[in-house]
């Protein structure tokens, strides 16, 4: 494993970030940060978000690292559907106050929540359950959902020897996503987490822990890898080369309605077949396994990564053959496991925790490619030139099913405008489900800017189903120094 690279993801970025006000640190060097932390992963971390494109502000340079507050409100007209089957569509004022204080590559913290106020209530009637029967009950009825108040909170730079991020959690992965693969915590339209993850660096170890709701116990996975050839001591040009790393994920189930509680074992070598300054190539193969299950479920996967980079793009890929095992499944925590709790696939059914697929064999692939800028010294020289990212993962069973998560997302330079755009698509070829969201700003003036939003919402119901409906809200936001 190498050195932080400097693609990643986010969907429905900061607000402030869109608005010229973000400060995200500026990812580390590669060919210094290499001997700092040889355990660093690359496509992994980059499928996490860290260091991406959206979180880089207009800020110049000379004012990264500077202490700086800045605060931004935005209003908005959002439609959203009724949580009952029958509902009509209920139609909201939404406004968003937004602090946020930069203290330099090292700390950061962005606090704001939406306050929804119902303006048409559609049958059935709920303006009687609202706070002061304006304000939307279902945004602030579970402890979990005061985590929303935490937008971003950023402590120690990318390459740093502990390095802590909370907030929502948008494209989470562990390891060679084993587990966790680009899992998402804000899924459900009345389920507003803050999530958190964590990485220290120790020795010849690191150790990255991801908690999916801070407030709630939900679902928590830590992984942990080892450098063997630092601690084997085969030498300078061996260390970081050959890793060892064992995996745990559980989900106690603690939500609204409830869900089964699921526990994961993994474990995974990988080996570096290729490290230049310009191309990496690392094999990985790994086994994983629920713990005490109703019935013994194992499964496991071998496959390849490679990753190429260049001043002002970064090309990398993912494949991997595995074997299915009935009850356990490589990533299962994945991009629509907060739906999958409740109903493993489509709208009716088991909850994935109870779904026993057919025991088989999976093909995985996936692809990013970012471009633009892709360090600090390219991002000086082309400021002004457009960033943009894609990144494509798809599962084909041997059984007829085919799984499908794809992102799309374009900054302009200068913070004139922004758009991301997310797609999940589950269990097609057997009991299809799809979700979707698509976001764009544009900055009309230094302090103002539009914005429109629009996608799935999704409601658990008490009889075991989910409801699907649709979302779209439109605004506008200034943003000011303090």
């Amino acid at each position: 494993m190498r050195a932080r690279g400097v693609v990643g993801v986010v969907v429905g970025v900061s607000v402030l970030a869109v608005a010229g006000a973000s400060h995200a640190e500026p990812p580390g060097d590669a060919a210094t940060s290499e001997s700092h932390n040889p355990l660093t992963p690359s496509l992994s971390q980059r499928e996490r978000g860290e260091g991406s494109l959206g979180e880089r502000g207009a800020l110049s340079e000379e004012a990264r690292g500077s202490v700086q507050w800045r605060g931004a409100l935005e209003l908005a007209v959002q439609s959203l559907p009724d949580v009952a089957p029958d509902g009509r569509m209920d139609v909201f004022a939404v406004a968003l106050p937004v602090l946020a204080f930069d203290g330099g590559p090292e700390v950061g913290l962005e606090l704001g929540a939406p306050l929804r106020l119902r303006l048409l209530d559609g049958a059935p009637l709920q303006r009687g359950d609202d706070v002061g029967g304006w304000l939307r009950r279902e945004d602030w009825d579970e402890r979990s959902d005061f985590g929303q108040l935490l937008r971003s909170l950023r402590v120690g730079t990318d390459d740093a020897a502990l390095a802590l991020r909370a907030g929502p959690l948008l494209l989470e992965t562990l390891g060679h996503g084993g587990l966790v693969s680009r899992y998402t915590n804000r899924l459900l339209a009345d389920h507003h987490p803050a999530g958190a993850t964590l990485r220290v660096f120790a020795g010849p170890t690191r150790t990255e822990v991801l908690a999916s709701d801070v407030l709630g116990l939900r679902l928590f996975a830590a992984d942990v890898a080892v450098d063997a050839g630092a601690l084997l001591g085969l030498g300078e040009a061996q260390a970081g080369r050959y890793h060892v790393s064992f995996s745990a994920a559980h989900d106690a189930g603690r939500t609204a309605g409830g869900s089964p509680e699921l526990t994961l074992l993994h474990a995974d070598v990988d080996a570096a077949l290729h490290r230049g300054e310009r191309l990496h190539v690392v094999a990985f193969g790994g086994l994983g396994s629920r713990l005490l299950p109703p019935q013994p479920a194992l499964g496991g996967q071998l496959g390849l990564e490679v990753e190429a980079l260049l001043p002002t793009a970064v090309l990398g890929g993912r494949v991997a053959a595995r074997r299915v095992g009935g009850g356990f499944r490589e990533g299962m925590f994945g991009a629509d496991y907060e739906l999958a709790r409740f109903v493993g696939s489509g709208l009716r059914g088991v909850p994935l925790a109870e779904e026993r697929l057919p025991e088989g064999f999976s093909g995985y692939a996936l692809v990013q490619l970012g471009l633009g800028a892709q360090d600090v010294e390219a991002l000086r020289r082309s400021s002004r030139v457009p960033r943009a990212l894609v990144s494509a993962a798809v599962e084909h069973f041997s059984f007829g099913r085919t799984d499908v998560d794809a992102l799309v997302q374009v900054e302009l330079p200068g913070a004139r405008g922004s758009a991301a755009a997310r797609f999940v698509a589950t269990g097609l070829g057997q009991a299809p489900r799809f979700a979707g969201s698509l976001e764009a700003r544009v900055r009309l003036v230094p302090s103002l800017y539009l914005l429109a939003s629009g996608g799935t919402a999704f409601f658990p119901q008490a009889d075991g189903r989910l409801l699907r409906g649709v979302t779209a809200s439109v605004g506008a936001g200034a943003d000011f120094a303090l």
